[in-house]
Protein backbone atom coordinates (compact mmCIF):
# COMPACT_ATOMS: atom_id res chain seq x y z
CA UNK A 1 0.00 0.00 0.00
CA UNK A 2 2.83 2.40 0.87
CA UNK A 3 4.54 1.59 -2.43
CA UNK A 4 1.36 2.40 -4.38
CA UNK A 5 0.97 5.70 -2.53
CA UNK A 6 4.56 6.69 -3.24
CA UNK A 7 4.11 5.70 -6.90
CA UNK A 8 1.04 7.92 -7.19
CA UNK A 9 2.87 10.85 -5.53
CA UNK A 10 5.78 10.49 -7.94
CA UNK A 11 3.54 10.37 -11.00
CA UNK A 12 1.66 13.48 -9.88
CA UNK A 13 4.89 15.29 -9.04
CA UNK A 14 6.65 14.51 -12.31
CA UNK A 15 3.52 15.16 -14.40
CA UNK A 16 3.32 18.62 -12.87
CA UNK A 17 6.99 19.33 -13.47
CA UNK A 18 6.98 18.08 -17.04
CA UNK A 19 3.80 19.84 -18.07
CA UNK A 20 3.85 22.96 -15.97
CA UNK A 21 0.11 23.12 -16.48
CA UNK A 22 -3.06 21.24 -17.13
CA UNK A 23 -4.58 21.98 -20.50
CA UNK A 24 -7.93 21.64 -22.18
CA UNK A 25 -9.31 21.27 -25.68
CA UNK A 26 -11.29 23.84 -27.65
CA UNK A 27 -14.67 23.64 -26.00
CA UNK A 28 -16.72 25.76 -28.37
CA UNK A 29 -18.92 22.78 -29.28
CA UNK A 30 -18.48 20.89 -26.03
CA UNK A 31 -21.10 20.24 -23.37
CA UNK A 32 -18.67 21.79 -20.89
CA UNK A 33 -18.55 25.08 -22.81
CA UNK A 34 -21.83 26.19 -21.24
CA UNK A 35 -20.52 26.54 -17.73
CA UNK A 36 -24.00 26.60 -16.22
CA UNK A 37 -24.71 23.19 -17.74
CA UNK A 38 -24.54 20.27 -15.38
CA UNK A 39 -21.71 17.88 -16.06
CA UNK A 40 -23.67 14.73 -16.75
CA UNK A 41 -20.99 12.32 -15.57
CA UNK A 42 -20.63 14.12 -12.25
CA UNK A 43 -22.79 14.88 -9.30
CA UNK A 44 -21.87 18.54 -9.71
CA UNK A 45 -24.98 20.69 -10.00
CA UNK A 46 -25.65 24.39 -10.15
CA UNK A 47 -22.91 26.96 -9.79
CA UNK A 48 -19.57 25.19 -9.97
CA UNK A 49 -17.90 27.80 -7.76
CA UNK A 50 -20.10 26.72 -4.85
CA UNK A 51 -18.89 23.11 -5.14
CA UNK A 52 -16.00 22.19 -2.89
CA UNK A 53 -13.00 20.35 -4.32
CA UNK A 54 -14.24 17.26 -2.47
CA UNK A 55 -17.32 17.24 -4.74
CA UNK A 56 -15.36 18.28 -7.83
CA UNK A 57 -12.76 15.51 -7.44
CA UNK A 58 -15.50 12.91 -6.90
CA UNK A 59 -17.09 14.18 -10.10
CA UNK A 60 -13.71 13.87 -11.83
CA UNK A 61 -13.52 10.20 -10.80
CA UNK A 62 -17.07 9.60 -12.08
CA UNK A 63 -16.17 11.16 -15.44
CA UNK A 64 -13.00 9.09 -15.75
CA UNK A 65 -14.88 5.88 -14.98
CA UNK A 66 -17.32 6.75 -17.78
CA UNK A 67 -14.42 7.59 -20.15
CA UNK A 68 -15.56 11.21 -20.35
CA UNK A 69 -11.99 12.43 -20.07
CA UNK A 70 -12.61 15.99 -21.29
CA UNK A 71 -14.97 16.60 -18.39
CA UNK A 72 -12.57 14.80 -16.07
CA UNK A 73 -9.75 17.13 -17.11
CA UNK A 74 -11.94 20.17 -16.50
CA UNK A 75 -12.98 18.99 -13.02
CA UNK A 76 -9.40 17.97 -12.24
CA UNK A 77 -8.15 21.44 -13.14
CA UNK A 78 -10.97 23.28 -11.39
CA UNK A 79 -10.66 21.25 -8.19
CA UNK A 80 -6.89 21.61 -8.17
CA UNK A 81 -7.14 25.35 -8.72
CA UNK A 82 -9.59 25.62 -5.83
CA UNK A 83 -7.49 23.56 -3.43
CA UNK A 84 -4.43 25.60 -4.37
CA UNK A 85 -6.33 28.84 -3.73
CA UNK A 86 -7.78 27.53 -0.45
CA UNK A 87 -4.35 26.39 0.72
CA UNK A 88 -3.05 29.91 0.04
CA UNK A 89 -5.88 31.67 1.84
CA UNK A 90 -5.72 29.38 4.89
CA UNK A 91 -1.91 29.32 4.71
CA UNK A 92 -1.10 26.41 7.00
CA UNK A 93 0.98 23.28 6.55
CA UNK A 94 -2.15 21.14 6.92
CA UNK A 95 -3.95 23.12 4.18
CA UNK A 96 -1.04 22.74 1.76
CA UNK A 97 -0.96 19.02 2.53
CA UNK A 98 -4.72 18.78 1.95
CA UNK A 99 -4.22 20.31 -1.52
CA UNK A 100 -2.04 17.35 -2.44
CA UNK A 101 -3.77 14.61 -0.45
CA UNK A 102 -7.28 15.26 -1.73
CA UNK A 103 -6.27 14.49 -5.31
CA UNK A 104 -4.29 11.42 -4.28
CA UNK A 105 -7.19 10.06 -2.22
CA UNK A 106 -9.57 10.40 -5.16
CA UNK A 107 -7.18 8.91 -7.71
CA UNK A 108 -7.03 5.84 -5.48
CA UNK A 109 -10.65 5.08 -6.50
CA UNK A 110 -9.50 4.41 -10.06
CA UNK A 111 -8.23 1.13 -11.39
CA UNK A 112 -4.70 1.13 -12.75
CA UNK A 113 -6.07 1.04 -16.31
CA UNK A 114 -8.46 3.97 -15.67
CA UNK A 115 -5.69 5.94 -14.03
CA UNK A 116 -3.23 5.31 -16.86
CA UNK A 117 -5.76 6.11 -19.59
CA UNK A 118 -6.69 9.39 -17.93
CA UNK A 119 -3.06 10.46 -17.42
CA UNK A 120 -2.23 9.72 -21.05
CA UNK A 121 -5.22 11.80 -22.12
CA UNK A 122 -4.33 14.57 -19.66
CA UNK A 123 -0.70 14.65 -20.80
CA UNK A 124 -1.82 15.02 -24.42
CA UNK A 125 -3.86 18.06 -23.36
CA UNK A 126 -0.86 19.51 -21.54
CA UNK A 127 1.16 19.66 -24.72
CA UNK A 128 -0.85 22.45 -26.37
CA UNK A 129 -0.90 26.14 -25.39
CA UNK A 130 -4.35 26.68 -26.91
CA UNK A 131 -5.79 24.07 -24.59
CA UNK A 132 -4.03 25.58 -21.58
CA UNK A 133 -5.47 29.00 -22.39
CA UNK A 134 -8.93 27.48 -22.85
CA UNK A 135 -8.99 25.80 -19.47
CA UNK A 136 -7.64 28.93 -17.77
CA UNK A 137 -10.39 30.94 -19.42
CA UNK A 138 -13.10 28.48 -18.39
CA UNK A 139 -11.93 28.46 -14.77
CA UNK A 140 -11.84 32.25 -14.75
CA UNK A 141 -15.44 32.22 -16.05
CA UNK A 142 -16.51 29.87 -13.27
CA UNK A 143 -14.81 32.25 -10.85
CA UNK A 144 -13.30 32.05 -7.42
CA UNK A 145 -14.73 29.49 -5.02
CA UNK A 146 -17.65 30.71 -2.92
CA UNK A 147 -17.70 28.43 0.12
CA UNK A 148 -16.02 28.19 3.49
CA UNK A 149 -12.86 26.07 3.12
CA UNK A 150 -13.60 23.99 6.22
CA UNK A 151 -12.20 20.87 4.54
CA UNK A 152 -8.76 22.51 4.79
CA UNK A 153 -8.88 22.84 8.57
CA UNK A 154 -7.19 20.24 10.72
CA UNK A 155 -9.87 20.50 13.40
CA UNK A 156 -13.07 20.37 11.37
CA UNK A 157 -15.20 20.77 14.51
CA UNK A 158 -13.99 24.31 15.06
CA UNK A 159 -15.97 27.11 13.53
CA UNK A 160 -14.43 29.70 11.29
CA UNK A 161 -15.57 33.10 10.29
CA UNK A 162 -16.60 33.32 6.65
CA UNK A 163 -13.63 33.61 4.37
CA UNK A 164 -14.21 36.45 1.98
CA UNK A 165 -13.38 35.83 -1.64
CA UNK A 166 -10.04 37.39 -2.44
CA UNK A 167 -10.15 37.85 -6.21
CA UNK A 168 -6.54 39.04 -6.42
CA UNK A 169 -5.35 35.97 -4.52
CA UNK A 170 -7.51 33.73 -6.70
CA UNK A 171 -6.03 35.20 -9.89
CA UNK A 172 -2.51 34.86 -8.47
CA UNK A 173 -3.19 31.28 -7.36
CA UNK A 174 -4.64 30.38 -10.76
CA UNK A 175 -1.59 31.84 -12.48
CA UNK A 176 0.78 29.99 -10.16
CA UNK A 177 -1.06 26.65 -10.25
CA UNK A 178 -1.94 26.44 -13.94
CA UNK A 179 0.63 28.90 -15.31
CA UNK A 180 -2.18 30.86 -16.95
Amino acid sequence: MVGKTIFIYLIIFFSGIISGCHTFFDQSNSPVSGLNNNLQCAKVKGNLNKSTPIVLYKGMVDCIKLHQYEKGVFLYSLAGSYTYYDANRINTFYARKAHHDLLTENLAFLTKAEYNSFWIFLNNFMQQDKQKKMICSKIEQVGAPDYQPIYMLKNKVSTISRYDIDYALFKKSLNNYLNC
